[in-house]
């Protein structure tokens, strides 16, 4: 089971003689300030969108911008918050710490931060980024993915919060700015995860968690973990038109933890 590594310890066990893989009560990896990975959609992630919704993507200064081609009828199939079936387009690779892959079996703790540019307000919109086993598969319970969620209609406040296979939890206010969300999930276990939503002054606006209820995941056997980015129209009868675009920065930071 991979663990993030924060220092390079020397031979003989620096850092007041902990050696990585031995117990102690008083010294313990320094895990303070990590930084998030800004994910840049155009750079090496496999593009799923199964009817071929997406135009084009572009990123600068740490947002993607989505370019739309039309969905002329609106279905719960492209919401990732409801529904038994998801078409939305989707970005997915590979999660790996240290060259090492994640699976189902590990205990993973990720975080994500998900922050939309208000400058960009083209139609009722919907982002979700976090962890999935079958990211391309359109069974949200084969899918099987949670993490950050981001929602708003052209009129309306932003809200963000957690999202859960193919549910949500969200806090709406018009001072957000960001969420910060952690999940946790392992033994093959979906997990349960946590929100706080954030103004520009980086004080928290409203928080919130929602509990996946899914102990055993659809996965048979040791598979692998990938990140996801699935964007959408924000309700179930919201249509999207030719040329409409969302902007939203993404990041992520995931460790793995050993309980055993």
């Amino acid at each position: 089971m991979p663990i993030v590594n924060v220092f390079d310890f020397p031979a003989g066990g620096a850092n007041g003689g902990f050696v990585p893989g031995e117990s102690s009560e008083s010294v313990s990896n320094d895990l303070s300030d990590l930084d998030l990975t800004l994910i840049d959609l155009t750079d090496g992630w496999t593009l799923e969108d199964p009817d071929s919704l997406i135009n084009s993507v572009t990123y600068s200064d740490g947002f993607n911008t989505v370019t739309w081609n039309a969905l002329a009828v609106g279905s719960s199939n492209y919401n990732w918050g409801s529904g038994s079936v998801i078409r939305a387009p989707r970005w997915y690779k590979l999660l790996q710490i240290n060259a090492e892959q994640i699976t189902n079996i590990d205990m993973l703790l990720m975080t994500t931060r998900i922050q939309n540019d208000p400058g960009v307000n083209d139609f009722n919109q919907k982002v979700v980024c976090g962890t999935a086993l079958s990211p391309a598969s359109t069974d949200p319970n084969v899918l099987d993915g949670n993490g950050g969620i981001f929602s708003k209609t052209t009129s309306g406040s932003p809200a963000y919060g957690i999202w859960q296979l193919n549910a949500e939890t969200l806090g709406s206010n018009a001072a957000l700015t960001y969420s910060v969300c952690n999940v946790l999930r392992g033994n093959n276990a979906l997990g349960s995860g946590t929100y706080l939503n954030s103004n520009s002054s980086n004080v928290v606006v409203n928080s919130g968690s929602r509990n996946s209820n899914i102990n055993v995941s659809g996965a048979t056997g040791t598979v692998n973990v990938y990140i996801i980015v699935g964007v959408g129209p924000r309700g179930n009868t919201d249509t999207i038109s030719d040329g409409n675009r969302q902007k939203f920065k993404v990041s992520y930071n995931a460790v793995t933890l050993n309980v055993t």
